[in-house]
Protein backbone atom coordinates (compact mmCIF):
# COMPACT_ATOMS: atom_id res chain seq x y z
CA UNK A 1 0.00 0.00 0.00
CA UNK A 2 3.08 2.47 0.95
CA UNK A 3 4.39 2.11 -2.37
CA UNK A 4 1.54 3.72 -4.00
CA UNK A 5 2.11 6.63 -1.55
CA UNK A 6 5.51 7.11 -2.44
CA UNK A 7 4.69 7.42 -6.17
CA UNK A 8 1.25 9.92 -4.74
CA UNK A 9 4.03 12.11 -2.81
CA UNK A 10 6.26 12.47 -5.85
CA UNK A 11 3.10 13.28 -8.06
CA UNK A 12 2.32 15.94 -6.01
CA UNK A 13 5.87 17.56 -5.19
CA UNK A 14 6.43 17.54 -9.51
CA UNK A 15 2.47 19.64 -9.48
CA UNK A 16 3.21 22.11 -6.58
CA UNK A 17 6.52 23.06 -8.59
CA UNK A 18 4.47 23.49 -11.60
CA UNK A 19 2.11 25.64 -9.49
CA UNK A 20 4.92 27.75 -7.67
CA UNK A 21 6.33 28.18 -11.59
CA UNK A 22 2.89 29.64 -12.72
CA UNK A 23 2.70 31.97 -9.91
CA UNK A 24 6.27 33.65 -10.24
CA UNK A 25 7.91 31.40 -7.38
CA UNK A 26 10.41 29.09 -6.45
CA UNK A 27 9.61 26.21 -4.90
CA UNK A 28 12.07 24.53 -2.69
CA UNK A 29 10.75 21.56 -0.98
CA UNK A 30 9.45 21.92 2.73
CA UNK A 31 9.50 19.51 5.68
CA UNK A 32 7.09 16.58 5.13
CA UNK A 33 5.61 14.61 7.77
CA UNK A 34 5.61 10.74 8.21
CA UNK A 35 4.21 8.76 11.19
CA UNK A 36 5.95 5.71 12.42
CA UNK A 37 5.00 3.17 14.46
CA UNK A 38 8.01 0.52 15.13
CA UNK A 39 6.69 -2.39 16.92
CA UNK A 40 7.32 -6.36 15.64
CA UNK A 41 3.77 -6.56 15.33
CA UNK A 42 2.84 -4.56 12.59
CA UNK A 43 -1.37 -5.18 13.41
CA UNK A 44 -0.39 -4.18 16.92
CA UNK A 45 1.39 -0.98 15.00
CA UNK A 46 -1.68 -0.34 13.04
CA UNK A 47 -4.19 -0.36 16.01
CA UNK A 48 -2.06 1.80 18.06
CA UNK A 49 -1.68 4.52 15.58
CA UNK A 50 -5.19 4.60 15.19
CA UNK A 51 -6.22 4.58 18.80
CA UNK A 52 -3.52 6.94 19.03
CA UNK A 53 -4.54 9.35 16.19
CA UNK A 54 -8.04 9.36 17.37
CA UNK A 55 -7.61 10.55 20.73
CA UNK A 56 -4.89 12.83 19.90
CA UNK A 57 -6.69 14.44 16.88
CA UNK A 58 -10.26 14.23 18.64
CA UNK A 59 -13.19 14.21 17.48
CA UNK A 60 -11.92 12.87 14.45
CA UNK A 61 -11.84 8.96 14.05
CA UNK A 62 -9.25 7.84 10.95
CA UNK A 63 -10.36 4.30 9.44
CA UNK A 64 -7.58 2.19 9.28
CA UNK A 65 -6.80 2.32 5.48
CA UNK A 66 -5.83 5.53 6.26
CA UNK A 67 -3.77 5.01 8.69
CA UNK A 68 -2.10 2.58 7.06
CA UNK A 69 -1.88 5.04 4.34
CA UNK A 70 -0.02 7.38 6.14
CA UNK A 71 1.57 5.64 8.87
CA UNK A 72 4.88 3.34 8.51
CA UNK A 73 4.30 0.78 10.81
CA UNK A 74 6.28 -2.56 11.73
CA UNK A 75 8.33 -4.15 11.51
CA UNK A 76 11.68 -2.01 11.43
CA UNK A 77 12.79 -3.29 8.07
CA UNK A 78 9.37 -1.99 6.60
CA UNK A 79 9.82 1.34 8.26
CA UNK A 80 13.17 1.58 6.69
CA UNK A 81 11.90 0.82 2.94
CA UNK A 82 9.35 3.18 3.65
CA UNK A 83 11.67 5.73 4.42
CA UNK A 84 13.91 5.09 1.71
CA UNK A 85 11.15 5.37 -1.30
CA UNK A 86 10.19 8.73 0.36
CA UNK A 87 13.70 9.92 -0.24
CA UNK A 88 13.35 8.39 -3.61
CA UNK A 89 10.19 10.63 -4.34
CA UNK A 90 12.18 13.79 -3.73
CA UNK A 91 11.48 14.27 0.14
CA UNK A 92 14.71 16.64 1.01
CA UNK A 93 13.58 16.41 4.84
CA UNK A 94 11.54 14.70 6.92
CA UNK A 95 9.67 15.51 9.96
CA UNK A 96 8.88 11.90 11.87
CA UNK A 97 5.91 12.21 14.19
CA UNK A 98 4.99 8.73 16.43
CA UNK A 99 1.67 8.42 17.18
CA UNK A 100 2.08 5.96 20.33
CA UNK A 101 2.28 6.60 23.82
CA UNK A 102 5.32 5.07 24.02
CA UNK A 103 7.04 8.34 22.06
CA UNK A 104 10.91 8.20 23.54
CA UNK A 105 11.25 4.49 22.97
CA UNK A 106 9.26 5.23 19.35
CA UNK A 107 12.06 8.19 18.89
CA UNK A 108 14.85 5.55 20.73
CA UNK A 109 14.29 2.68 18.22
CA UNK A 110 14.28 4.96 15.03
CA UNK A 111 17.24 6.97 16.10
CA UNK A 112 19.42 3.37 17.00
CA UNK A 113 17.67 1.37 14.59
CA UNK A 114 16.05 3.45 11.68
CA UNK A 115 18.58 6.15 10.98
CA UNK A 116 21.89 4.03 10.53
CA UNK A 117 20.21 2.37 7.96
CA UNK A 118 19.82 5.13 5.71
CA UNK A 119 23.03 7.07 6.54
Amino acid sequence: MFEGRTADFAELCRRIIVYAKEYGRDFEPLPNAMYYNINEDRETAIDESQRYSDDYYTPQKFPRDRVEGWVACSPLERCVEQLQGFVEAGATDITRRFPSWDQKGQFQRCVEEVLPQLI
